[in-house]
């Protein structure tokens, strides 16, 4: 598998204060959570990755480019969602996406027409001609996400993107973080602190504490022989008996939602025989209290 970023004992300091510490990792492709308490480095981390800071000691590569001599190639190649407002008050929301895909290099027709694109894809299209200073945190989301999509880069860096948020609206944005990482094989690394999020959305979670590297958690590989929330679509009876024949243990209402418990941590077979039977698995993830339970214990200090 290829990888996204290679860090190598990346240091970063403000004044005397070492905000990145010898931090080394890898990231493979697919979706990634990142993890940390409050002051691991993860805001550090990403703004040197896209060149918002200098990579002054330690190599780090994204997507195969030296972020400390080629920033302007990554930036190319990824698109970043921050986790602060980065309006441009006046501007339509069309003409504001717009303007950050000519940003990316597009021609002026090309970031038109993907900006139009991308506010449909986010939900946003029957409002982009409204001011962005007139949208909803929410909607502000959901615009931060479109002027990352614009120049269909193939690696997504997300930083809180479900901030201030409804419960609805944070779960339409997750079943579309979840559709970019899956159906559109976007790379994505998504910055949060709410677990659940990452559960949703990511394949693993990179945990940093006071600015190291902690360890790497394959979350499907977290909980196996465990049980999962599921959510199915298609042929659901039929999964459901294929499932029990083959041992797993499901639970599940008319709509597709439940619960599956698998024996012998096979999630794979599992996910191969929703195929076989003409079901999708939308979501199956650990529960909310294993991977808190292993946040945690990363993250103790050493006594």
């Amino acid at each position: 598998m290829a990888r996204l970023v290679d860090a190598k004992d990346l240091t970063f300091r403000y004044g005397s204060r070492a905000a990145l510490d010898d931090l080394s990792f890898s990231l493979p492709e697919g979706a990634t959570g990142l993890l940390g308490p409050n002051g691991a480095g993860k805001t550090t981390l990403v703004r040197l990755m896209v060149g918002h800071l200098p990579v002054a000691s330690g190599s780090l590569r994204v997507l195969g480019m030296d972020a400390a001599t080629n920033a302007r190639g990554v930036r190319g190649c990824v698109g970043l969602a921050p986790e602060g407002d980065i309006l441009l008050p006046g501007l339509s929301a069309v003409a504001y996406v717009a303007y950050a895909g000519r940003l990316s290099g597009l021609d002026r027709r090309t970031a038109m027409d993907r900006a139009h694109m991308a506010l449909h894809h986010v939900g946003l299209g029957a409002e982009r001609y409204r001011r962005v200073e007139e949208y909803s945190k929410g909607m502000r989301q959901r615009l931060k996400l479109a002027q990352a999509l614009v120049h269909d880069p193939p690696f997504l860096i997300l930083d809180e993107p479900t901030d201030g948020m409804d419960p609805k609206g944070r779960e339409e944005m997750l079943d579309l973080l979840r559709a970019l990482a899956t159906e559109h094989r976007k790379n994505m690394l998504l910055c949060t602190h709410i677990l659940d999020d990452v559960q949703r959305v990511c394949d693993r979670a990179l945990v940093i504490a006071k600015g190291k590297a902690i360890g790497l958690v394959e979350l499907f590989a977290a909980a196996r022989a465990g049980t999962y929330a599921l959510s199915l679509t298609g042929d659901v009876q039929r999964f459901v008996q294929a499932a029990s024949r083959s041992g797993a243990t499901v639970e599940v209402d008319s709509s597709g939602e439940g619960s599956i418990t698998i024996p012998h941590g096979e999630v794979d077979a599992v996910v191969a025989l929703a195929r076989s039977s003409g079901a999708e698995i939308r979501r199956l993830i650990a529960t909310r209290d294993r991977l808190e339970d292993m946040f945690a214990r990363l993250v103790r200090p050493e006594s």
